[in-house]
């Protein structure tokens, strides 16, 4: 079987990120698949953000002089604050402004309500309070009083006696026109970016300020994937416990507030009890909740006490039915309950998707992916 265009893409990724590998790794790896093996992921992902391909034989170009700020840091990267902007400030040269409080870019409205379904209340500001600082960068933690990221960025919408779809709409952040699409599809859609995207920090938080809640999407292992195409920070069962902790503290550590993460592929890895053990561990350390489309996963969200849902739809890319799925989903669901899909982004899926919410029929209510979430 041919495989999906999401997936060729990573592949593609993958086969970059092996080259910028070897000079990012102080020691290369004896065997490229070796569970044991160490790698030095940066603190920031720009490192690993896809690039335009050059073309054959093509010189390669001198970078770009870096600007006033990347020069006088020394290491070219944008700097992420998370605080209070000074009044009127846009922030400098190459830094990304989350602010703290009141966005400082008002949402746009909410569509009418839908009838039957309880008002919304769209994510939190980022909060320092619900954040921990590591060695790979600062990731959501539980705040005082045991207040959680997931209880502060996600999107509450009841579904009231709608029958109730949800979406996750996976895969965003390596196509910048694509993810512009995406955030502006009705925020009940919940939008799950990839770890290694360009300013993930930045791209989080327009999102959030266009009401969307955000998932964070975590590269598993799956049978008949080569390792190569989850980057360089892809999670494998046959790795070692220490070299999973640390390529899931740096995924983790991609944006400073968001309230749910899920799989991208990960048969194989969430089919490994220990393995799968071990991260809802840390998710219940971190108060995030668990959004998985493999089936594999809820026993072990259970026992760590991580909030969990599963999709009870997965739409390829290459499936051009996506209105025809998403209604049949609509119509298996009672009156009250939440259905979920998780839909991977492409710019045919993105129209479908958003031509379809324009045209829910009477007592079918688009809730987000939080609403389908359950804390057993």
């Amino acid at each position: 079987m041919a495989m999906s265009r999401l997936k060729a893409a990573w592949a593609a990724l993958g086969l970059g990120v092996a080259g910028l590998m070897a000079a990012a790794v102080l020691a290369p790896p004896p065997r490229a698949l070796d569970p044991g093996v160490e790698i030095a992921l940066p603190a920031r992902p720009d490192r690993f953000a896809p690039g335009p391909a050059p073309a054959p034989d093509a010189a390669t170009p001198a970078p770009a002089a870096p600007g006033p700020l990347a020069a006088a840091r020394g290491d070219g990267l944008p700097r992420i604050v998370l605080g209070e902007a000074p009044a009127g400030s846009a922030g400098a040269p190459g830094e990304v402004v989350i602010t703290v409080g009141e966005a400082s870019a008002a949402p746009g409205p909410d569509p009418a309500p839908v009838r039957g379904v309880g008002p919304a209340v769209p994510p939190a500001a980022p909060d320092p309070a619900l954040t921990a600082k590591t060695p790979s960068g600062t990731r959501p933690g539980v705040g005082p009083e045991g207040r959680t990221p997931f209880a502060a960025y996600r999107r509450l919408q009841p579904v009231g006696e709608a029958r109730g779809v949800a979406v996750v709409l996976s895969g965003l952040g390596l196509d910048a026109a694509l993810t512009e699409a995406a955030t502006r599809l009705p925020p009940e859609v919940s939008l799950a970016f990839a770890p290694y995207a360009k300013d993930l920090p930045g791209q989080v938080e327009r999102a959030r300020r266009a009401g969307h809640e955000v998932l964070i999407e975590l590269p598993m292992g799956t049978p008949g994937v080569a390792p190569a195409a989850l980057g360089p920070a892809g999670l494998l069962a046959e790795r070692s416990p220490k070299a999973n902790a640390e390529r899931l503290a740096w995924l983790l550590s991609r944006a400073p507030a968001y309230p749910m993460v899920t799989n991208y592929l990960g048969r194989g890895f969430s089919g490994d009890e220990a393995a799968m053990g071990r991260l809802m561990a840390e998710l219940s350390v971190a108060g995030l909740a668990y959004v998985d489309d493999t089936g594999l996963a809820e026993d072990a969200a259970r026992a760590s006490g991580v909030p969990y849902a599963r999709a009870a739809m997965l739409i390829e890319p290459d499936q051009a039915d996506v209105a025809e799925r998403l209604g049949a989903l609509a119509k298996r669901s009672a009156p009250g309950e939440v259905a979920l899909a998780k839909l991977y982004a492409t710019p045919a899926s993105v129209a479908a998707l958003g031509a379809w919410a324009e045209r829910l029929p009477d007592g079918t209510a688009l809730v987000p992916a939080s609403t389908a979430v359950s804390a057993r």
